[in-house]
């Protein structure tokens, strides 16, 4: 198995490495470009030549249930635990003179609190003023956090594009990346189409669909954020394109030229987005988000696989295709997510200290995956 894990992680420590030597001595736009580039023409181009050989027939119907089901899980447990941290890190003493009950009193919370939970999404943030407008402004005010005793450095979380990391990280696996190089080593031929289902159901589903909307809503770079806006910004999702394209192309003879284009575009996309990392992990100023990524990295690589095993064992799956929706749903943080945090302007570091945590787990999660549902 060492052997195994060892051929499979090669390339990532080879490429990832190169990122860390360049990364210094690159300029700062060229990760944005080189993000940019994977989003609009490699990763497109991956996705044809997946849904182009891609087998979509027999039990490997579960693949794209298991995928949705993971992106969804990991999306929740993500909104969970970031309530959670949102609840814990403004909660306020109750003093004898201010009331006990009441709708934000009983909760120990101040209109600053209630403000940062309704706009957990900037899309929700008009809540907030209809909520005052209903209630009375002064709703909360009793509850308040003094501004004098409010920290210097506002907590993390208040900040969208934050928010929107933490919850990618923990929704987004990198099937189509390392899930690819991992997961077929390890399951028999009649299951070896299982992981190529997952991971093009995944970019379809979760990386560019519901994971594009997640980027768009907390990110900083503006445009239309409203729901005909959000829908038409996946619509316009150059992989959703992609697949489309190479789901129609199966029954057709394509040019050579255009086969080998597809073919070399899965072996040019995974180094790049690998050196991609390496740069952005050479770009954190410490690990002061270390403490933070542990959650989502915990969440994606424990969690998530844990739960879908157990309910594969509920409901009588086949051991094959368990192992593989095990092994598919636990893989590392995508490296999609750094190409979403490019273009959508979220925060990298999160993102990257996400994939170097969820790197190492995966790791070390492997041989429990094998010996559990093995």
């Amino acid at each position: 198995m060492a052997e195994v894990l060892l051929h499979a992680y090669t390339p990532l420590l080879i490429w990832t490495g190169l990122g860390l030597l360049l990364g210094p001595w690159l300029p700062h736009s060229w990760p944005r470009l080189v993000g940019r580039s994977l989003y609009w023409v490699g990763v497109p181009l991956e996705v044809f030549s997946l849904a182009r050989h891609t087998n979509f027939s027999g039990q490997m119907g579960l693949a794209p249930a298991g995928a949705a089901l993971a992106v969804v899980l990991g999306a929740l447990l993500s909104l969970a635990s970031l309530h959670y941290l949102m609840r814990s890190g403004l909660r306020v003493d109750m003093s004898p003179d201010r009331p006990a009950g009441g709708l934000w009193g009983r909760y120990g919370f101040g209109k600053f609190a209630t403000a940062i939970a309704f706009s957990t999404s900037p899309v929700l943030a008009p809540m907030v003023t209809n909520l005052e407008a209903n209630l009375g402004a002064d709703c909360g005010a009793n509850l308040a956090i003094d501004p004098a005793q409010a920290p210097e450095t506002a907590p993390w979380w208040t900040e969208p594009a934050a928010r929107g990391s933490y919850i990618l990280s923990a929704m987004l696996g990198n099937a189509g990346f390392v899930g690819l190089a991992i997961a077929p080593l390890f399951l028999d031929a009649s299951s070896a189409g299982f992981p190529a289902f997952y991971a093009v159901s995944q970019n379809v589903m979760g990386t560019y669909g519901l994971g594009v909307w997640v980027a768009s809503t907390f990110g900083t770079t503006g445009g239309d954020r409203s729901l005909w806006g959000q829908v038409k910004t996946m619509a316009a999702v150059p992989s959703l394109w992609g697949f489309g394209f190479g789901v129609a192309s199966q029954p057709i003879a394509l040019p050579p030229w255009i086969e080998t284009l597809s073919h070399g575009s899965v072996g040019l996309v995974i180094p790049t987005a690998f050196v991609l990392m390496g740069i952005r992990l050479s770009q954190l100023k410490g690990w002061d988000c270390l403490r933070v990524a542990a959650v989502p990295a915990l969440l994606k690589t424990i969690a998530v696989p844990a739960l879908l095993g157990l309910g594969a064992i509920m409901i009588g799956i086949d051991p094959q295709l368990r192992l593989g929706l095990v092994l598919m749903s636990g893989m590392p943080t995508a490296f999609a997510c750094l190409i979403l945090a490019e273009e959508y302007d979220l925060d990298r570091s999160m993102i990257a200290t996400s994939i170097a945590l969820t790197t190492v787990l995966v790791l070390l999660a492997i041989p429990m995956w094998l010996k559990l549902f093995g």
